[in-house]
């Protein structure tokens, strides 16, 4: 029994021991300043970001900047949250800033920020090069997208146009799909300004401002646009899958992607870079970037990076960016925006400081981890073994017994040590600055100037730092040295203290082993304590999130609304639609597209379970089962390209030869695709239930003259039948809970259809598209995830424990 314990929990305590080292070898990092650049922003600025980000760390060596497509909302919204080190650096943009934005960062302390105009992007509206090629006005864009249109008493009416030969006669007989950004987009926003209200002020004249504002803004709820998320990746791959869908998006995207799609016309104007560039090209936007001036001399490399995103080889004539399909300005114009942001060269400080590289600490305390409890091992031992032969427990029993005094309160300290020394450093420096100083700082400016005192204290700055910091550094290179050689000693010293102890008990009637016991009981429920309280973390996050939803909406028009509509307006300046919170649509599209998971995968799952139990030999058992298995293996993602690119793109095409609609992103699609990924699930569990049952049922039957194929319809599955229904049910749970499946393969739009070949969505997909882009944590539409998260937990929970139900009483039955 013991033996048993040690193995179970050995790995527990080296992992411990591990992750404690891990985190002590960290010390340098945690201890100064961020030195990778942090970039949020526009998902058409991103591939022009990230391609200078590569080009700095090629040239310079340094990390390279972390990048995040984040929407352009979604980006100002963090950008203005704040400075300091947690908060970005630089964010990218598809419009201007707004003065909403502008008020937000001014609140919180954000004012010195350097706009950076880089070039303008065009809005493609694009097919699949084997698609059909439209030439389309702004008129017309609108009559297709809009939510609503002017009948001739001029009441705004729901938009009945389905297809293209709706909105005018002289365009094909092909029914209206159009995938696009959703609100939280730059790229929807400047959608809606350039594209929607100019086509809707070419239909009906000048309007009232608020009429303009909430009816020529609002897009199509109703399927024929389909809000596709921040991932235009995404949108490229589903317009390959289907030829006849269309997608919004920057002319970099297309212009990437032009070995595969097409772009329509505008008023009989191609997106071109010269045409884009000239203005002839009706739907193009300017590209900013914006940057925290008063993160540059703190985030190590920060100006260098500003300077190469500007300079001539990534802007210039043959550039790198321009490669990339961003449209240049004029040089002129150029040359200006790049002295301003950049101005003036700093000079690097190299410093004179005192060196701080502390990498020695990690070695010394993993010595004193290592060395102390293996002397403590071996002096229990010996000592054990020198005393009597007559022990009550055996001498590798006393090594152990100081072996774990010796380490564990040691890892206690250690972790306790390392979770204090950061938090009480920060707060003795700021203690020790002047009020002088810290005079007129705003609430957020401790974290900055915290941040610039540890670059400062590393040497990695490139301004002149003032007095006041350059001696704050002094101090914490002082301080940090002395809390060094302080963790050095509190682990020696306890260390010693407990192997001291634990081998001044070692004697004849000590009983060792019963004391291995009770800590390895201990370390095991600490363990589980932790399993325990992060599961219990987490349902109380749902359930508390959730609760802040139902403030907003009644649960009763969440669970029994028939209308799902949650992309609401985020700011006072955004136009989406007016909100509906009804989920049924969304459990109806979800449990659509796992019952056909499920019978695509329990015929397959359980007659395979069947022959390699009853039917299969060992040699054909022994490659054949985990071949299976290995479907079990593949990431998901490549189940969603799968379904995008093979299986929905092979039913539509079917379909149209038998006279079917079937849509690019049918449940059917996603249904059989995940019904494949959980095969081996069912599979596995079928064939566990089935060679669980006893096999004197098996021969009683055959000795009665049953054959085979009776007794396993007979007598087999009857009795395996509740361990197959328990791993039925758990495979019910794992379809309901998939994401990256659907989130590729089904649609956005919740629709009230049973019908498998219809366009339906899921709860996991809305999670995911509620959570992407510009969110908001008291809004409705981000709280609705949690919502729809609660339900998935207490749906799947459920499931779970029917299906454990049942197969406890099926053990029961035979043990």
């Amino acid at each position: 029994m013991l033996k048993t314990r040690i193995s179970l929990a050995a790995p527990l305590v080296i992992a411990l021991a591990l992750i404690l080292f891990g985190s002590t070898m960290l010390i340098p990092a945690s201890a100064v300043a961020r030195d990778q650049i942090r970039i949020v922003g526009s998902s058409t600025v991103f591939p022009y970001t990230q391609a200078a980000a590569e080009e700095f760390s090629n040239r310079t060596g340094n990390a390279a900047p972390v990048v995040e497509a984040t929407g352009t909302g979604g980006g100002m919204k963090i950008f203005c949250q704040g400075l300091g080190i947690e908060y970005p650096d630089i964010t990218g943009a598809s419009r201007a800033m707004k003065p909403s934005e502008r008020a937000l960062c001014a609140k919180n302390g954000v004012t010195d920020i350097s706009e950076a105009l880089i070039g303008y992007d065009g809005l493609s509206v694009a097919v699949s090069r084997q698609g059909t090629v439209l030439d389309l006005t702004k008129a017309q864009l609108f009559l297709a997208l809009a939510a609503e249109l002017r009948d001739p008493s001029g009441k705004w009416i729901t938009n009945p146009n389905r297809t293209w030969r709706d909105v005018d006669a002289t365009l094909p007989n092909l029914k209206i799909q159009v995938f696009g950004p959703p609100p939280t987009s730059g790229t929807r926003d400047a959608f809606v300004e350039l594209a929607m209200h100019k086509g809707c002020k070419q239909l009906y004249g000048k309007l009232p401002k608020t009429e303009v504002h909430h009816q020529c803004s609002r897009m199509r709820q109703d399927g024929p646009f389909i809000e596709a998320g921040e991932n235009d990746n995404l949108i490229v791959q589903r317009l390959n899958a289907d030829t006849t869908a269309y997608g919004i998006f920057g002319y970099s995207f297309l212009f990437e992607n032009r070995d595969t799609l097409r772009a329509i016309k505008v008023k009989g104007v191609v997106p071109s870079m010269a045409s884009i560039a000239d203005g002839s090209y009706g739907i193009s936007r300017p590209l900013y970037f914006y940057a925290k001036n008063a993160h540059r001399g703190v985030i190590a490399g920060m100006q260098t990076f500003l300077e190469e995103y500007l300079s001539d080889a990534a802007m210039g004539k043959g550039g790198y960016l321009l490669e990339r399909g961003l449209v240049p300005l004029a040089t002129d114009k150029r040359l200006q925006i790049r002295d301003a942001v950049v101005g003036a060269n700093p000079v690097k400080v190299t410093g004179d400081l005192l060196p701080t590289s502390i990498a020695w600490l990690g070695w010394i305390v993993l010595a004193l981890l290592i060395t102390l409890p293996v002397a403590g091992f071996l002096g229990g031992r010996s000592r054990a073994a020198a005393i009597s032969d007559n022990m009550h427990s055996l001498a590798i029993h006393h090594g152990a017994y100081v072996a774990l005094w010796t380490s564990v309160p040691t890892l206690a300290v250690l972790l306790f040590w390392l979770a204090l020394q950061t938090p009480a450093l920060d707060a003795m420096i700021l203690a020790s600055l002047s009020d002088a100083f810290l005079a007129g700082k705003t609430e957020t400016a401790p974290s900055l100037i915290v941040a610039q005192i540890e670059s400062v204290a590393a040497g990695r700055f490139f301004t002149e730092p003032t007095a006041e910091i350059r001696a704050a550094a002094d101090r914490l290179i002082e301080w940090r040295a002395i809390a060094d050689k302080g963790l050095v000693a509190a682990i020696a010293i306890v260390s010693l203290i407990g192997l001291l102890l634990a081998r001044a008990r070692v004697a004849p009637d000590f009983r060792a082993r019963y004391g291995i016991e009770r800590m390895l009981d201990a370390l095991m429920l600490l363990c589980a304590v932790v399993a325990v309280f992060s599961t219990l973390g987490i349902v109380l996050s749902l359930v508390f999130e959730s609760a802040r939803f139902f403030e907003h909406v009644s649960i009763a028009d969440f669970l029994f609304g028939l209308k799902w509509e949650p992309q609401i307006a985020m700011r006072a300046d955004q136009v989406a639609g007016h909100g509906a919170f009804g989920a049924v649509p969304v459990f109806l599209g979800t449990l659509l597209i796992a019952g056909i998971a499920m019978i695509v995968a329990t015929p397959i799952g359980l007659l395979s379970a069947i022959y390699f139990a009853e039917f299969a030999s060992r040699r054909m058992r022994a490659f054949a089962k985990p071949a299976i298995e290995i479907l079990a293996g593949i990431p998901t993602v490549v189940y969603g390209f799968f379904a995008v690119l093979v299986v929905a793109p092979a039913l539509r095409e079917f379909g149209l030869k038998i006279g079917l609609d079937v849509e690019a992103n049918s449940a059917l699609a996603a249904g059989a695709v995940m019904g494949i990924m959980i095969i081996p699930f069912i599979s596995s569990l079928a064939d566990d239930a089935i060679t669980a049952v006893p096999g004197a049922l098996k021969e009683g039957s055959l000795a009665l003259g049953a054959t085979k194929s009776e007794t396993i319809t007979k007598v087999l599955l009857p009795a395996a039948l509740p361990g197959i229904a328990g791993g039925l049910l758990l495979a019910v749970s794992r379809a309901i809970g998939e994401t990256m499946i659907v989130v590729m393969a089904a649609g956005m739009i919740a629709r009230m259809t049973a019908n498998p070949l219809d366009s339906v969505t899921t709860v996991t997909v809305q999670i995911v598209s509620l959570l992407t882009g510009d969110t908001e944590f008291d809004s409705p539409k981000t709280l609705a995830a949690f919502a729809l998260g609660l339900v998935l937990f207490l749906a799947t929970l459920a499931l779970n424990i029917v299906a454990l139900h049942i197969v406890r009483r099926y053990r029961e039955q035979y043990d």
